[in-house]
């Protein structure tokens, strides 16, 4: 992630690189208005001088000329009026001066001294951290339980033994990412419900708030949900499934990284762009090349692609054509972002395979929330299809068509990657001792703990029942094998609550890596040969998969 110095060191040096290249557009210009008065309007011509005036349009405004967009969108439209005619009428005349006015001005650009406060001033700008907590409870020995096991699962806590005390620290204008109160604080004589007015400082935090108490009531909900809860959870509490519930309350206002592939044969303006999405969050990869789209789609995989229309070899309109001609794309968001203002033209290239237009020059926070808004809406729809609904998880089919995937970008890229096959240990006793829910709510800590754990980067599936698959791309089997052993003693140290009383579980987890094989059908297998060793060994551990004749290993 970009640091705000980093940002506006980029930015800026963008803009001198553009203002650089003022001077080699002008002279183009200057030739092409000489042309045009030396032998009036031909087709070619006119042609040519429109592709150049549209580039212009594009790229002024994003680097802080938005006069010169103005003006060249005013003669782009001229010289769209002669193609249109089709032979020289008296707007040529008129054709010509606002060249030549739009020739001075970006004389007098090329000068210019960009101010770095005009081009990052609304860049959005997203931090990655472990999520804080606040927890408010009188009861040493339950907060002492909570604290031990949220930090399993990557959660910073900060303890408040007194109400007085967080309310304090919330008018010092400190803000955790959440809060969980308990309801009632005896020694304080508090009832936190009651004393959660909307001039609370705890409530003007505008946190989410998840209450803890021992009162099963209608009327204690009530009060807890009219002062702002997102959950209710009872005493004795079952932490597990307060992990589930903080995880859906956090995750609304938790930034996605989604991932954006920019398709721009201007460099700057996709160096721009893709500086200003990465600052919010998101992962981002620029394409000039449009012979390499799909190659880059392959190994990049994005939520949506960013596209200009108008590119010297490939047309975005065709460029999409020829995306959606391949059965695995059809869904991906395909958006336009050009200076194209015809409203024609811009229908055209929707139909040709495009989802949405966005018109240039854009401000840089509606770059990110138009961004945002459509790589969400994507996102949502692959998860409905793609994702376990119990957690979350990939779903059996993909998480095979992603291994497919990150085992031939370990090859092209001569990285390693290792392959992960986990199974709980004894899990039907769980279900048949505890009930289905309970093992649902086991299933569930899983997914949680190792979407917590692991990398953004790593991939994680719901293969069967109670089997997982995980992928660490760039990672050996020695260093997967370290994560998931660290897991699993984390794991083994929850504790689940339901009748008739508490329980633990274990797993058990097999470990291969494109060092010991390269097919996808191949590397499950050894994973799974390499768990089957670990159950025989007696569970409850990591084994890597050693090939028949290795002991060395």
């Amino acid at each position: 992630m970009l640091s705000d110095p980093a940002i506006a060191e980029l930015l800026q040096n963008l803009a001198k690189l553009y203002v650089q290249r003022l001077p080699e557009e002008t002279r183009l210009l200057e030739r092409l208005t000489q042309e045009l008065i030396d032998s009036g309007p031909e087709l070619a011509q006119l042609e040519t001088l429109r592709h150049q005036l549209h580039g212009i349009a594009g790229s002024a405004g994003t680097f802080g000329f938005q006069e010169i967009t103005d003006q060249t969108r005013t003669v782009e439209q001229q010289v769209r009026a002669l193609i249109k005619a089709g032979h020289p009428t008296d707007a040529t005349q008129v054709l010509v001066q606002s060249l030549l006015q739009l020739i001075e001005q970006l004389k007098q650009a090329a000068f210019a001294d960009m101010a770095t406060d005009s081009l990052v001033a609304d860049v959005p700008r997203y931090h990655a951290r472990q999520p804080l907590l606040w927890l408010v409870e009188d009861d040493a020995l339950q907060a002492a339980e909570i604290i031990g096991v949220l930090e399993q699962f990557g959660y910073v806590i900060r303890w408040f033994e007194a109400f007085t005390d967080a309310e304090q620290a919330a008018a010092a204008d400190e803000r955790p990412d959440g809060l969980i109160l308990d309801l009632v604080f005896t020694r304080e004589r508090i009832n936190a419900a009651e004393r959660l007015t909307r001039h609370s400082p705890l409530v003007r935090l505008g946190v989410p708030v998840i209450f803890i108490s021992a009162t099963d009531s209608f009327q204690a909900r009530l009060t807890a949900v009219r002062m702002g809860a997102l959950g209710y959870m009872l005493k004795p509490l079952d932490i597990p499934r307060l992990v589930d519930r903080l995880e859906a309350v956090l995750e609304q206002d938790r930034p996605v990284a989604y991932r954006v592939l920019i398709v721009e044969d201007d460099l700057l303006q996709g160096q721009h762009y893709a500086a200003v999405l990465s600052a919010s969050g998101m992962v981002v990869e620029t394409l000039n090349e449009p012979t390499q789209i799909m190659d880059r789609l392959s190994d990049f995989r994005p939520d949506l692609v960013l596209m200009d229309i108008h590119m010297p070899e490939c047309s975005g309109a065709d460029l999409a054509g020829l995306i959606r001609t391949y059965d695995e794309w059809l869904s991906l968001p395909v958006i336009y972002l050009s200076a194209e203002t015809d409203l024609d033209q811009q229908l055209m290239a929707m139909g040709r395979g495009g989802d949405d237009f966005i018109t240039k020059p854009i401000s840089d926070t509606r770059l990110v929330a138009s961004v945002r808004v459509r790589a969400a809406r994507f996102r949502k729809l692959d998860s409905l299809m793609a994702r376990d609904g119990l957690t979350g998880l990939l779903k059996h089919s993909r998480i095979k068509e992603a291994l497919e995937v990150e085992i031939a970008r370990a090859e092209r890229n001569a990285i390693p990657l290792s392959v992960v096959m986990l199974d709980l240990d004894h899990f039907k006793q769980v279900n048949d001792t505890y009930g289905h829910a309970a093992g649902d709510q086991v299933i569930r800590a899983m997914a949680h703990m190792l979407r917590q754990r692991l990398r953004k980067s790593d991939l994680i599936g719901r293969y069967g029942g109670e089997e997982f698959i995980i992928i660490l791309p760039d990672t050996t089997a020695q260093v997967a094998t370290r994560v998931i052993e660290e897991t699993l003693e984390r794991f083994k140290a929850l504790r689940f609550t339901a009748d008739p009383g508490e329980f633990q579980v274990t797993f058990s987890a097999g470990v291969a890596s494109t060092a010991d094989q390269i097919l996808p059908a191949s590397l499950l297998n050894m994973a799974d040969k390499a768990l089957y060793q670990a159950k025989s060994a007696g569970r409850s551990r990591v084994q890597r998969f050693i090939p028949e004749g290795n002991t060395n290993d």
